[in-house]
Parts: C-alpha cells; structure tokens; sequence
C-alpha cells in the first residue's frame, strides 16, 4: 500500500501492518510514517536523522519524465536577462500571482511574462484586468502539459514560484528562482533547504510579503548575471530528474 497523505494517523498504520502488507509512505510528517517499510521524504528534507528505509531530497523526487530530457540540454543564461515565469501551482490560494504582477509593473523596463495559472486558480478576472492595463508582454497559460511546463522553464531566465515540488522542476533544469511561500510550514522549510545551496532566493511567506521587497529581488536577479550562472549550476548538480526511476526500484525491492 502506497501512501501520499501528509498526517497518517499511528493508529491507522497499526491497521495496516496487521493485514501483512507493505507500506510504502510518501511526504509524511506524522508518527505513522515511522511504522512505514519504505519512506520518501521530499518536502523536508534533513529533518529527520538518516534511517536504513528512508529516501530523500532531489535525488528521489519523482518528477515527469520530460524533465530528464530537459535537465541534460545546455540551458543558456543570458547576460541581458528579461523573461520571467510565474507558477503557483493549480490553485494559488493566497493569490500570489497577481501580487508578483503588481511588483513587478513598477520595473522601470519592459518585460516579457509567462503565467502558468491552475485548474483551480479563482482570480483569473482580477489578473486579466492587471494584464489588460499592463506595459510588459504577458502571455497567460492554463492547465498545460509537463512538456509544456519543462518548456516554459527552459526558455526562462528567471521563474518566480512556490516553495512546493516546482523548485526540483526549477532545479532540475537549472532556472535560477525567486520563492515565495504559501502559508505551509514544509514549503518555508524546503525553500530554506535550497537557498542553503545557492540555488534560489527565499523571499518567506507570501501574504506578508512586501511587493516592493520582491521587486528589489527580482530586479537585483536579473541584474546579476554570474549570480544567475551560478544558483542554474547548482540547481542541476543536485539532481538529475531521475527520481521516479530511483524511487520505482526501491519499492520493487521492499517487494521482493
């Protein structure tokens, strides 16, 4: 049995363990996880002391197979550096896509802005009325592929994101990223993990967030190139992308 819940109860994997069967866990930050025959720990990574079951960090996310392909082309880092992507997953709840817009119209030069936008993004009218009174070029994408994505990141030469799984996309390409936290406590975490590398920005919690803070960000990123050079180099020594292959293996292993 394979489980992705963040909280499992040790009461409901005692459950579990009675039935014989092997329990795989994936990102669980509660007692039950410790019951687990095999654990996955990416959101946290270094918080738990090292264990003969468990995996983690980049080496063993699972991420689409495209971003393998990706991560092995030689990603340029311009000198002169003017497009940017914005992604807050599929729902953005703290409606930090708008909020990087509005900082980021106060730039003195024109951009060019892509937006990925999810499924379930509810302010899609408030950020048609910023796009439409608005000097930068934006182009707005909805519910696109992982070919898509991996894509839009390559073409990049900064992205602005959560601190969930797109900083191992991020990483994994070797975009240099500014991020910005939903209100969880293993995103500010994680973003932590990776600016203690080098790799990106950590700008904290999003709802308190100044936007003139991240326009300071933003503008002294594209305007620091070796810096750029370097958190893209860093970002793809961490990992390869072939996390889902190391992960497969593993749980093939428990199962024999």
């Amino acid at each position: 049995m394979i489980l992705d819940i963040l909280d499992t109860s040790k009461k409901y994997v005692e459950i579990l363990k009675k039935l014989s069967i092997k329990i795989v866990s994936f990102d669980d930050h509660s007692e039950g996880k410790f019951l687990a025959d095999l654990r996955f720990n990416i959101l946290e990574p270094g918080i738990e002391p090292p264990a003969p079951n468990l995996f983690e960090g980049p080496k063993y996310v699972t991420l689409h197979p495209v971003y393998v392909e990706y991560h092995y082309k030689i990603k340029e880092i311009k000198k002169q550096a003017n497009k940017i992507l914005i992604t807050f997953g599929g729902s953005d709840p703290d409606n930090l896509t708008n909020k990087v817009l509005r900082a980021l119209e106060k730039m003195d030069r024109k951009l060019e802005i892509n937006i990925v936008v999810g499924f379930a993004f509810p302010y899609f009218q408030e950020l048609k009325k910023n796009i439409e009174r608005s000097k930068h070029k934006i182009n707005v994408y909805k519910n696109i592929s992982s070919q898509k994505m991996a894509e839009l990141m390559f073409e990049s030469d900064i992205g602005i994101g959560a601190g969930g799984l797109t900083q191992y996309e991020f990483a994994c390409i070797g975009l240099p990223g500014i991020i910005i936290c939903e209100n969880v406590e293993h995103q500010y975490k994680l973003g932590n993990w990776f600016q203690e590398r080098g790799v990106f920005v950590n700008l904290g919690i999003g709802k308190t967030l100044l936007e003139e803070e991240i326009l300071k960000n933003v503008c002294e990123l594209l305007e620091n190139y070796s810096k750029r050079k370097e958190m893209s180099a860093k970002g793809k020594s961490l990992g390869d992308g072939r996390g889902l292959e190391r992960t497969v293996n593993k749980i093939l292993e428990v199962l024999r």
